[in-house]
């Protein structure tokens, strides 16, 4: 089995906030190059689909999390790749994996064009294919596949055949003197049938909701090596592999990229899992570990999903807005240092419990990063989601104002990924403790603005 770890758009538009108002689609709406979009995956979206409706329907799939990140998708320019000569009018590609046996075979350059009609895939191309295809390094779609539409509208739908001619090599069977062919076909069923409001862990967005059934079609034979054909119709084909995934995608303006992707049963209602873009996650490295006390520390972002804006809080009143930043500390102690990173998903803040030791006792000291979490979306409007990282089992949470007063305290059920309601709560900032059997396990900051 071939797996491919990439989101291909099928159509993109979107909704306008009435009815049968719609935005649709323009060619600068498509993917750049340098665009970027970071995938994780939950397999519990608690979120009926509805049906097709021409009013606007509102989806909320705020309390999802990235229980894992599957992908990064980033496009790249095509200007001066080799394989501009089988693929000339090629002006963006990315990158897919190839799997199979329970191996990875390696990476692929899908080959793109932006045209009137939407974003076209036209092929593949990957030096290391050719070990695994008697080398060939390239093939083509047959036709090309329309991936993003343009102009589509509210209840347009669409039949499209998409038929990869590949032969490619695998050793199945063993025999050093047989290789096995396997030719690709891709059916998609694709119909646009509601929009409205989508709202993820990060934002909220106008979107339209898409329909698709994908029917992959493989077929293996077996074949010598010396006479493998050019063209797999001239050798007998046995059905290999018949897969149909039916899933449900939201699409909004301005990403040229699907937003969410939800797997469900053949009648587009019941979600089974979720994929989505996230927001840039914040994460950073405290650097030295060992150190004296009047040595400065350098605080090195390491943040995914392509961060825009960057801030710094080091819990002594100084704050940065550069993306990595050196900070002295002018007494030791405990400091709860936050750093929030944003993109045009969403914005994300994570916080460590950083120690500066008094060594003018104890001499050479240890920095020691503790009790980190994740808080998102931040600012927070009407909820914030609290992420402890590295605890186990959690079973109170406590949210504290500027003047130290308790203004929240939750159970948490060892929950994951904990919901805070913020609507009650006024601007400004928080800091908040979870505890586990009473002992302090994390400690972090948020911020409300309404």
């Amino acid at each position: 089995m071939i797996k491919k770890l990439f989101f291909v758009a099928a159509a993109v538009i979107t909704l306008a906030t009435s009815v049968n108002a719609q935005i649709v689609i323009e060619r600068g709406d498509l993917p750049a190059v340098g665009d970027t979009f970071l995938y994780a995956r939950d397999y519990s979206p608690a979120q009926e689909l509805g049906g097709a409706a021409d009013t606007a329907q509102t989806w909320d799939f705020s309390e999802i999390s990235p229980v894992f990140f599957i992908d990064t998708l980033r496009y790249s320019s095509t200007v001066g790749h080799p394989a501009t000569t089988s693929f000339p009018s090629a002006d963006l590609l990315f990158k897919i994996t190839l799997e199979g046996q329970g191996a990875q075979l390696g990476e692929l350059d899908v080959m793109t064009e932006k045209s009137d009609t939407g974003l076209i895939i036209l092929g593949f191309y990957g030096p290391g294919f050719a070990q695994i295809s008697g080398g060939q390094t390239s093939f083509k779609y047959s036709p090309a596949d329309t991936a993003m539409f343009i102009g589509t509208t509210l209840g347009d739908s669409s039949y499209m055949h998409t038929f990869t001619k590949v032969g490619v090599i695998f050793n199945f069977d063993g025999n050093e003197e047989t290789a096995d062919t396997i030719e690709l076909n891709t059916y998609f069923d694709r119909s646009f049938e509601a929009f409205g409001s989508l709202t993820t862990p990060f934002k909220t967005y106008d979107v339209l909701k898409v329909n698709t059934m994908e029917v992959a079609q493989d077929s293996i034979s077996g074949t010598k090596q010396a006479t493998l054909p050019t063209d797999p119709d001239t050798v007998t084909k046995n059905p290999f592999r018949v897969d149909t995934t039916y899933y449900v995608e939201f699409y909004t303006k301005g990403i040229g990229q699907a937003l969410m992707k939800v797997y469900t049963d053949p009648t587009f209602s019941i979600a089974d899992s979720v994929d989505f873009v996230v927001g840039a996650l914040a994460n950073f490295n405290v650097t030295p570990a060992t150190r004296t006390f009047v040595d400065t520390l350098n605080f090195v972002d390491n943040s995914t999903g392509s961060p825009a804006t960057w801030a710094w809080d080091f819990g002594d009143g100084d704050t940065s807005n550069i993306q990595n930043e050196k900070h002295r500390y002018a007494a030791p102690g405990d400091y709860l240092v936050t750093l929030t990173v944003a993109n045009d998903f969403g914005s994300n803040t994570r916080s460590k419990l950083v120690n500066v030791p008094d060594t003018t006792t104890t001499g050479i000291g240890t920095v020691t990063v503790l009790n980190e979490v994740v808080a998102y979306p931040n600012p927070a409007k009407q909820f914030v989601n609290i992420q402890p990282i590295n605890t186990n089992l959690t079973d109170a949470i406590e949210v504290f104002d500027a003047t130290g007063k308790m203004v929240l305290r939750q159970t948490t059920n060892n929950a994951a990924v904990i919901r805070l309601e913020t609507s009650t709560l006024t601007n400004g900032v928080y800091i908040f403790n979870i505890y586990n059997n009473g002992n302090l396990t994390n400690r972090g900051k948020f911020t409300v603005q309404k």
